[in-house]
């Protein structure tokens, strides 16, 4: 059987369309765990709505606490031999999941990588991801070469069949974005096999009032606690490629908060203690030009020059 763990908040306007397109799988043997995240709109009654139809569905209301808490509450509730996500603003394939099913039988793999494409807040296709990942087997470093590069194929939650092993006692960390990548460095090395294919399972909806599009605000500097995570753990690895992605990746953020944000001295202290617990696995990534090299050497003794600089190259790029 495959668990499927929905986290639901206030998405009213898409959820009917979510819920159809899983309970609509061409593979039968589901279960949908629905964790309704204390929604304030409709969302919570269409939930009960779709448990009351279909005996597939639980649904499980609890006061808002956060994707994380959501999903993990999800997770502690399923009984499948395999986890799949779906965000409750998204929908899926009617074959998505017998699709990952087959390849898994085939494969016996522990991770199995589908491909997304974008819709637009009408359902209307809006674009492929762009991103083509090697068909079939891959290894941990191509994973993470993958990750480097920003795939969101790999990085996403979603798309993702999991054997059940892999999410055992692993908790997704409460109030941070990315949480996803942040217990990567635990999910990746439990994986003795991971497959991939491009064939597109998920169709991901491109939300303007989604977090992930919102100005760069507070919240985004704690992505940096996954990036020193993953940096930790791919250090030594092989990987100087994705080691330099995320090393540019978060000075760069870091950078934007120090100019662009009005920082309260609790936060401030916070922006602080971040810079300098990522200064330490940043100084051991190896630069691939003179440029890199003083990068990284001006962000490690000078940051605030660093960020200055900055301000007049990248003033108005969104970070992700």
């Amino acid at each position: 059987m495959v668990s499927i763990v929905i986290p639901v908040y206030n998405v009213d306007k898409y959820l009917e369309d979510c819920f159809n397109s899983v309970l609509g799988q061409t593979y039968r043997d589901i279960e949908v765990i629905a964790v309704d995240d204390g929604s304030s709109d409709n969302s919570s009654a269409i939930c009960d709505e779709f448990a009351s139809r279909d005996n597939r569905v639980k649904v499980i209301h609890q006061k808002n606490n956060g994707v994380s808490v959501a999903r993990n509450v999800g997770l502690a509730n399923t009984s499948g031999e395999f986890i799949f996500f779906v965000d409750s603003d998204d929908v899926i394939e009617p074959n998505a999941v017998e699709t990952l099913c087959n390849i898994q039988e085939e494969s016996s793999a522990d991770l199995v990588i589908g491909m997304y494409s974008l819709i637009n807040e009408d359902g209307s296709h809006r674009k492929d991801s762009g991103e083509l990942l090697i068909e079939g087997e891959i290894t941990e470093k191509q994973f993470w070469e993958y990750a480097g590069k920003k795939y969101l194929a790999v990085l996403f939650p979603v798309a993702k069949l999991y054997k059940r092993h892999l999410l055992e006692g692993l908790h997704y960390p409460e109030g941070l974005i990315n949480e996803d990548q942040y217990i990567l460095p635990d999910l990746i090395p439990r994986c003795s096999k991971i497959v991939c294919t491009n064939r597109v399972i998920y169709r991901y909806r491109y939300n303007e009032s989604s977090i992930m599009r919102k100005k760069f605000n507070w919240s985004r500097v704690d992505t940096i606690e996954a990036y020193i995570r993953i940096l930790q753990y791919i250090s030594g690895k092989g990987l100087e490629d994705a080691e330099r992605e995320y090393a540019q990746l978060g000075m760069r953020i870091l950078a934007k908060a120090d100019r662009c944000l009005e920082l309260s001295a609790e936060q401030r202290a916070d922006l602080k203690d971040k810079y300098e617990r990522f200064k330490k696995v940043v100084r051991s990534v190896q630069p691939k030009s003179i440029k890199e090299c003083f990068q990284i050497s001006l962000f490690s003794h000078c940051f605030r020059l660093y960020s200055a600089i900055h301000k007049f190259r990248e003033k108005d790029i969104e970070l992700l």
